[in-house]
């Protein structure tokens, strides 16, 4: 295929591929109470333009207790991080609406479709991933479209965009695509600044994420042992990545400090060591990896049996999957709530597009017989993945009940109705958005992402960290001059019915907890049942309005026993 024509053929699945996602996944619709926690940030900052999340609580129905800080704010537990990727969306939207509402539908609308694009371009990050690596051209294709089905990144990119998991996944696997594309520069400056502000950006999407910085220091390491004649060089670049990660990570620690009069993070209440879990983690029917994302086992194995042709790159990607597991393993909700799988996963998007290729790589890129068991495999796998996911959406299976219905999944009446009713649903949507606006959106945003790869291919790494830098001061700015703009009072009633910042913090640790209440007594398991409750029972409130929250939410707790 000629140069033109490859060209006029990526160009054309591009527009595609923009049309596909505006005409079916367009949706104003947000989850609660996640979804108003991120998008709440969008609306104050640039519509409001202050830190006072009260109205946007007001106006999407936020359906927990609100709190108010030592500083006088109202609490927003949920990072800051998502806002920076959706803002383009948010900032579009605005120019097109006439109504003072900074909940807008089309808003609301223009930021899911947002989050669908960050999802989809997190394939394309993975393709570009497995080119350089040398990968053959059908089991890249087959790993990113597999990554993308067989994992909760196609529920969190279309059927429920309104939250951080899919940009979580183009963040991280955009971190992996300038760390691997950029070996060969490794002596530069500039290579080292730019991941450092890719990880401090990534760190504000959830604040667990830093993790993935190991495979940046775990290369210095390496290096470093190979060639210990340049010590202090590598320990430059590990000063200027540790430094670049700060920089970014400025807006964070503002939110963080002006909220709360602390530059510490206020979520780390959900991890404990009480609540290690890593066998339900892996092999439980409530969302667990084998029965919700085998996918995932096969790119530990991929990972695992190419480690010595690629140790620099495979094995700290490998260690990485592996702190995840183990981090959603001391969560007190493992299972992430209202959770298609365990969607904590998405930020291992290409590390598991990376494990999967692998794995079609070592058992033949050729046509033989071994390589297209291979092949089937994987995508079984993955389509049974989207058949859940189908099968969810549809509401033919709970996402909140701990045992999974497998008589119905294998139903083949039910399967078809599941689809038939999704298909269906895409196809009688009524459309009441501008359409043309989205559609040329998404294609400005698609190329521009395209440019900023090729950046880091050709090696012209300074005017990415312009880019970011510049972010970094802006979003710094906006969230200063937000904080002068508050209100000096509030005059909403539910503000002065608001409880603290500590005991909205053991509510949600309550909920987790009777949720793990409910899931060890359909396992029939006493010990750890009595063990949850007595936890329950611990919960001290500090103030009535959170005592009477508690007492409710425990009277409806039935213990088995």
């Amino acid at each position: 295929m000629s140069a033109i024509h490859k060209n006029l053929f990526y160009y054309i699945v591009v527009i595609l591929t923009v049309f596909l996602v505006v005409k079916f996944f367009v949706t104003p619709v947000y989850h609660f109470p996640d979804g108003v926690g991120y998008f709440s940030y969008l609306a104050s900052l640039w519509f409001d333009k202050d830190l006072d999340f009260s109205n946007e609580f007001i106006r999407l129905k936020m359906s927990l207790p609100h709190a108010i800080t030592k500083t006088g704010y109202v609490t927003n537990l949920w990072p800051f991080g998502t806002s920076i990727l959706l803002t383009p969306f948010y900032l579009i939207g605005e120019l097109f609406i006439s109504s003072n509402d900074s909940c807008n539908p089309t808003l609301l609308a223009f930021t899911n479709i947002g989050s669908t694009f960050y999802g989809i371009l997190t394939c394309f990050l993975i393709y570009q991933v497995l080119k350089f690596l040398k990968v053959s051209y059908i089991n890249r294709i087959i790993a990113s479209i597999v990554t993308f089905l067989g994992t909760p990144l196609f529920f969190y990119s279309c059927i429920l965009p309104n939250s951080p998991h899919a940009i979580s996944g183009f963040t991280v696997s955009l971190l992996f695509t300038a760390w691997i594309l950029s070996f060969a520069h490794y002596k530069r400056n500039s290579r080292w600044i730019l991941l450092g502000l890719i990880s401090g950006i990534i760190a504000q999407i959830r604040t667990n994420e830093i993790l993935f910085a190991v495979v940046v220091f775990f290369e210095i390491c390496y290096r470093t042992f190979l060639d210990r004649g340049n010590f202090w060089m590598y320990i430059k670049f590990a000063t200027l990545f540790s430094i670049a990660t700060i920089i970014a990570f400025i807006p964070q620690l503002l939110i963080w400090y002006l909220l709360y009069g602390s530059f510490s993070s206020p979520q780390i209440f959900n991890l404990s060591l009480q609540n290690f879990a890593l066998k339900e983690v892996l092999f439980s029917q409530y969302h667990g990896i084998l029965f919700w994302t085998p996918i995932i086992f096969i790119a530990v194995i991929g990972l695992v049996i190419n480690l010595k042709k690629n140790y620099i790159i495979y094995f700290p990607s490998l260690v990485n999957l592996i702190l995840q597991i183990l981090v959603v393993s001391f969560l007190t909700a493992w299972w992430g709530g209202y959770s298609f799988g365990i969607r904590y996963f998405i930020n291992c998007s290409v590390i598991v597009g990376l494990g999967t290729g692998l794995f079609l790589e070592f058992l033949g890129s050729r046509k033989n017989v071994i390589s297209y068991i291979s092949k089937g495999i994987v995508i079984l796998v993955s389509l049974w993945t989207f058949i859940l996911a189908i099968a969810a959406n549809s509401n033919l299976i709970s996402l909140t009940e701990p045992l999974l219905p497998f008589t119905k999944l294998f139903d083949l009446k039910s399967i078809f109705f599941s689809h038939k009713h999704f298909i269906i649903s895409l196809f009688n949507k009524n459309f009441e958005y501008p359409v043309f606006l989205f559609f040329f959106t998404g294609i400005g945003f698609v190329f521009f992402i395209q440019w900023i790869f090729r950046n880091i291919k050709n090696a012209k790494l300074g005017v990415l960290n312009g880019i970011f830098l510049f972010t970094t001061i802006i979003f710094s700015y906006q969230i200063l001059s937000s904080h002068f703009n508050r209100p000096h009072q509030y005059s909403h009633e539910y503000v002065k019915l608001s409880i603290t910042k500590s005991d909205l913090n053991n509510i949600f640790l309550l909920f987790d907890l009777k949720e793990r209440v409910n899931y060890y007594s359909l396992l029939d398991d006493k010990k750890k049942v009595q063990q949850t409750f007595q936890r329950i029972k611990n919960i001290k409130m500090e103030s009535q309005s959170a005592q009477n929250i508690y007492e409710k939410i425990v009277s409806t707790l039935v213990l088995p026993y």
